[in-house]
């Protein structure tokens, strides 16, 4: 299944290979340790402009960090991960 694009990289964008999880991301790097699947930025904000874009802006004082994405484990390999936890029965 296919949508219309918003924005590049929007969750509304078309998709080939199947649908982004970024909910899933976020939910795997609060019950693991994140730094096992990703490194993570140091210290910043996002910042809003007046047309809805964001910006990472690196803050020493800033209380947000972001993942980043890394070669080992690498996209396909968190996202097996994250199937496994989706499917598994307790």
């Amino acid at each position: 299944m296919t949508t219309d694009c918003d924005d590049a990289g929007h969750p509304s964008e078309p998709l080939v290979n199947g649908r982004m999880s970024w909910d899933q991301t976020a939910v795997l790097a609060a019950i693991r340790d994140p730094e096992q699947y990703w490194d993570l930025s140091g210290p910043g904000r996002v910042e809003v402009d007046s047309d809805g874009n964001s910006q990472w802006i690196d803050d020493p004082d800033g209380s947000h960090r972001h993942l980043i994405e890394r070669e080992n484990p690498g996209p396909s390999e968190i996202a097996n991960t994250i199937e496994k936890l989706m499917v598994y029965l307790p």
